[in-house]
């Protein structure tokens, strides 16, 4: 079973495979500013679904990723301008 189809079985068959990536952070690398990573547009549902799946375990000094709940807001969108 390809990740498409998974995507597809889960969420919808007209589901789009948007972007496979891969991020390296190397020991000692400067935290990202926080930042969101898509738009917000009035009135439209969530238009992507991110999931970070590390492929190791994951120290402090490592950088690790921080999710800030709620921030799918045009309020939230607009203190990260």
């Amino acid at each position: 079973c390809s990740v498409g189809q998974t995507i597809s079985a889960v969420l919808a068959e007209d589901a789009i495979l948007y972007e496979l990536s891969c991020l390296i952070s190397d020991p000692g690398s400067q935290r990202q500013v926080f930042h969101p990573d898509t738009p917000f547009i009035d009135g439209k549902e969530s238009v992507l679904y991110t999931c970070f799946i590390a492929l190791q375990d994951i120290r402090l000094d490592m950088g690790p990723t921080t999710w800030l709940p709620g921030t799918h807001t045009a309020e939230a969108h607009e203190a990260f301008a």
